[in-house]
């Protein structure tokens, strides 16, 4: 009896063999000089799987998204595998660069990587995702055959304004813009209020509701109806309560008639540096009368911080 120790692995193979001769014999003949041994594999066929990956996206250029696809045990076999992206809420080409290959693994290699590139763009959207599938194993199972890509967002959601509104008497409406900072690929929305200034809150409708403005859209229309027939005065139109969007500049100043003119307190027919001196000595209390009514634009009898930045803005016609 001849006992020939074999060595164990976990290592996925064929069967082997060896042989076992014999040579020189003493005082006998040799009828069968050779033994065969087979050593069966007890290892099952390794498994691939592919991990997730998230990366956050820039503003420009792109990112890699770096997927590993990992074999289960080492193999003595080439082992072959088709990687493949695939779009979820992210599309191929507009979020991502798509990608197909085949990994080969050789003998003994239990790690290959796959790059995505994940496109920057600075437009404010939800959070998307991709797939990278794997199909076609060779010489192994597929354990996980499919990996999640998440992009996050980075980009800041858009500031909504709203702009002022001018009209000459006798019109049955005013139309206010509502615009976006920039482009999204989100629905937004803003509520809104009409308030009264000098027109009686009965002669203005609607006095509230809400403006949507859609994805890819850069501005929405806000139509306030003058009920009673020339109409003069001033109205104003705030907004709050935004939906994918935040606020820049939520309020919007309605006059009608013509014969006001918005932060014009010294009724020269013009807003002017000297319009700003009197607004800063009627805030301090030197001054004591509005030179002129329709100057105060909030309506709230007086003029204050918000009259002086809306001239201000005047002068600077940013408005």
């Amino acid at each position: 009896t001849l006992d020939i120790a074999v060595k164990g692995d976990l290592t996925e193979e064929n069967d082997e063999t060896f042989f076992v001769n014999l040579i020189n014999p003493s005082n006998a003949s040799i009828a069968d000089n050779q033994g065969l041994c087979t050593i069966k594999n007890d290892d099952g066929a390794s498994s691939l799987s592919v991990n997730d990956v998230t990366v956050t996206e820039s503003n420009a250029g792109a990112v890699s998204a770096m997927f590993t696809v990992t074999l289960s045990a080492p193999s003595s076999k080439i082992i072959t595998v088709v990687c493949q992206t695939a779009d979820s809420t992210a599309v191929a080409g507009n979020d991502y660069t798509a990608v197909t290959t085949t990994l080969t693994f050789n003998p003994g290699e239990t790690l290959r990587n796959v790059n995505v590139f994940v496109i920057g763009e600075k437009v404010y959207e939800k959070d998307e995702t991709f797939f990278v599938n794997l199909s076609d194993a060779s010489n192994a199972t597929i354990a996980d055959k499919q990996g999640v890509g998440a992009i996050k967002n980075d980009d800041a959601p858009p500031a909504i304004s709203v702009k002022d509104s001018f009209a000459d008497e006798g019109v049955a409406s005013m139309t206010f813009v509502v615009t976006l900072s920039e482009k999204s690929e989100l629905d937004a929305s803003v509520d809104y209020a009409v308030n009264s200034s000098s027109i009686a809150r009965d002669n203005l409708d609607p006095i509230s509701g809400k403006v949507n403005i859609p994805a890819g859209s850069l501005r929405g229309v806000i139509t306030v109806d003058l009920l009673a027939s020339g109409v003069n005065g001033i109205f104003t139109v705030d907004l709050n309560n935004p939906v994918n969007a935040t606020l820049r500049d939520n309020h919007g100043v309605g006059i009608s008639g013509g014969e006001f003119i918005p932060g014009d307190i010294n009724d020269s027919g013009d807003v002017d540096l000297e319009d700003i001196v009197i607004a800063l000595q009627l805030l301090v209390g030197i001054n004591e009368e509005i030179a002129y009514a329709g100057a105060d634009i909030n309506g709230d009898g007086r003029i204050g911080i918000e009259d002086i930045i809306f001239i201000l803005q005047m002068l600077a016609d940013v408005r």
